[in-house]
């Protein structure tokens, strides 16, 4: 009993979603050319050319046609693909078709198939859209027994006719502004959208220049422009000014003749017209067509921040890395398009009276989650690919502030540099942060090619990331700072040592920074840079000779053939430093260009005294631990008043 109920509520489901479509069905056209009586496909989303039920005449006698003028303004502030078909008025599976590849866009609908390149660009895009004129066929002909070619009908080439049919036209402008690394993205787009908000209500002057303020002349010159319509145009505008232009222009072209092209058309079920011909076509759930979406967006999206990525400015010096980004955005690509085609396969049985089900699309994306496609996979590989870019950047940064100009950077072969008979020994550093086969992309390609056969290569286990291995780092750092230091010290003009820092794939999967000397183009093995030596001491001194001594190199001393002494002269016992300019007043050089006041003067020109014992009562001190009363006072101890004279006998004495 319980199995008869499930079957019987399987069967009513079905029915609910075949019924949807035995009733009259409306969609926009995406640019295709909709005529009244044409025959239509909704299982494969494709037109029948050349084909109707009724003759022409007949067609044109039963047709009503009425006025229907709008005219709608839009601003489309995001880029992804549920935007874009929002925009073009796409809904339900009509997106799966879109994205399939089962219909082939034209006019205004090219505006599905322009996505961002880059993240590096903020994009708004104005939508102008307007209707004309509404045509449709009469109910005279659509009974059963009124078809002029009654034999097309049992013919099992189409679902639908066309029964009505919106004419208008569409337009698109899409401004793209290239962001800085300097530049705040979100303020650039609040700027943006600002400008086309003001697109209405800017004036043009008689010459067809376009009256803005300097700020927003600013905007407006780094603007890029592309244009997607059904208008007819003599060129497509490529900036500011000149979309400007043409959007005032679009009422007047949208008057003209020609320029109305089929929007939104009306499709009337053939099993309708005759009960023989039940042509099922089935709904497809929002839950598959909102999860295939989610899937292909993200997709899109990894691809994009992969590209962002090989164009890093370092690759101009590390070109091998980039072959890996660029891999990784092929293999995106290639199985986007392979999903593309299972959805073309699939998405007309799915609809028509077949034994497929949406189970069969739902597991071809299901299985993405358990490939070597699933979004954490890929964001995981791409962040690690971004960290070591900043990390391969930081060191290149590092070696290129100390200015010495016989390091050279290079990716490219070391032959070049070897052959150079100028330089006896090339010492090298070689970065080698990556693998030559990546075991990520190495998953990727087997699985997108030979799926039936794949493994994966990974452990699915997570892994320590080798850039946050403290071991591994403290040692990259070690043999920089003593590649720079061995590269300060031959920096001498004509030497014969050359230093190179290049990029290598790993050996074994180890990530390092190895120290290579090549002498005579043979890599000498066992090579060990000599580490910098302790600060030299005094041994024995003598009245004209001082015998030093110092603690020997840590690392390749066996390499050390000489040592370089500086020093300072002494005059005195006491250091003799040199001033460039000489030091005023009571100032002295202390140190090299630096002047500081003698013990007994201070201030900012070394002209105030400096006395030991502060000065008793109304003393100042006037000179090096002098003390002298002020202009009022005088005596010992500087208490008795300089001036004093008597007053009249009957006042006090008064003071000056």
């Amino acid at each position: 009993m319980l199995i008869l109920r499930l079957i019987f509520l399987i069967v009513y489901y079905w029915s609910l979603k075949i019924m949807a479509k035995q009733e009259l069905t409306t969609m926009v056209t995406l640019g295709r050319p909709f005529r009244l009586g044409m025959l239509y496909d909704m299982r494969s989303d494709m037109l029948i050319p050349g084909v109707t039920l009724w003759d022409p005449e007949n067609l044109n006698k039963n047709t009503r046609k009425s006025k229907q003028s709008k005219t709608d303004f839009e601003i489309i502030t995001e880029d992804s693909f549920q935007k874009k078909a929002h925009a073009l008025g796409v809904e339900a599976s009509l997106k799966l078709s879109l994205v399939g590849g089962l219909i082939n866009v034209e006019g205004s609908a090219k505006y599905a198939e322009d996505y961002q390149k880059t993240n590096h660009v903020t994009r708004l895009t104005l939508k102008y859209s307007v209707t004309t004129e509404f045509e449709e066929l009469t109910m005279k002909h659509l009974g059963i027994g009124k078809l002029d070619h009654p034999d097309l009908h049992d013919i099992d080439l189409a679902t639908h006719v066309v029964t009505g049919v919106l004419h208008g036209a569409d337009a698109f402008i899409v401004f793209d502004r290239t962001v800085s690394h300097n530049e705040n993205k979100k303020d650039i787009s609040g700027k943006l959208k600002v400008m086309i908000d003001k697109i209405p209500l800017f004036t043009i002057n008689a010459e067809a220049n376009l009256s803005l303020t300097e700020q927003e002349k600013s905007v407006a010159n780094n603007l890029n422009c592309k244009f997607y319509g059904d208008f007819r145009l003599n060129a497509n505008p490529s900036t500011f000014a000149e979309a400007v232009n043409l959007y005032r222009e679009l009422p007047i072209l949208s008057n003209k003749s020609g320029n109305a092209v089929p929007k939104r058309v009306w499709l009337y079920p053939l099993s309708l017209l005759d009960n023989k011909a039940n042509r099922i076509v089935r709904d497809i759930s929002s839950k598959l067509v909102d999860y295939s979406m989610l899937v292909m967006e993200n997709l899109h999206s990894l691809e994009i921040a992969a590209l962002d990525l090989s164009n890093s400015e370092i690759f101009t010096r590390f070109d091998h890395m980039k072959n890996h980004l660029l891999d990784f955005t092929m293999l995106l690509s290639g199985f986007q398009r392979d999903l593309k085609e299972k959805i073309a396969l699939y998405l007309p049985k799915l609809r028509g009276n077949t034994n497929v089900g949406e189970s069969v699309l739902f597991d071809v994306f299901k299985q993405v989650d358990s490939s070597p496609f699933n979004q954490r996979k890929l964001k995981s590989w791409l962040e690690e690919e971004r960290q070591v870019i900043e990390l391969l950047t930081a060191l290149v940064e590092n070696i290129n502030k100390h200015n010495i100009s016989n390091i050279m950077i290079k990716s490219s072969s070391l032959d070049g540099v070897n052959f150079d008979m100028k330089y006896d020994y090339i010492f090298c550093l070689s970065l080698r942060f990556m693998e030559e086969n990546d075991p990520q992309l190495s998953d990727m390609h087997n699985y997108l090619y030979d799926n039936s056969n794949f493994t994966l290569s990974t452990n699915p286990q997570k892994r320590k990331v080798w850039f946050k291995d403290h071991r591994v780092i403290a040692k990259i750092r070690k043999n920089l700072q003593q590649f720079v230091e061995f590269a300060k010290a031959n920096n001498v003009e004509n030497g014969t040592i050359k230093f190179i820092v290049d990029g290598e794939y790993s050996v074994d999967g180890v990530k390092s920074a190895e120290l290579i000397l090549y002498s005579d183009g043979l890599e000498q093995e066992g090579f060990i840079i000599p580490s910098k030596p302790d600060a030299p001491y005094a041994k024995n001194v003598t009245n004209n000779s001082v015998k030093l001594g110092w603690a020997d190199a840590a690392n390749g001393t066996e390499k050390i053939e000489k040592y370089k002494v500086m020093y300072w002269e002494y005059s005195d016992e006491t250091l003799v430093a040199v001033c460039a300019c000489p030091c005023q007043n009571n100032g002295i050089c202390s140190a090299p260009n630096t002047c500081t006041c003698t013990d007994s003067w201070t201030g900012a020109t070394c002209t105030t005294p400096v006395c030991t014992s502060p000065c008793q009562n109304n003393g100042t001190c006037s000179a090096p631990n002098t003390c002298a009363c002020t202009a009022s006072w005088t005596g010992a101890t500087c208490t008795t008043r300089k001036y004093q004279t008597t007053c009249e006998w009957n006042r006090a004495f008064c003071f000056q």
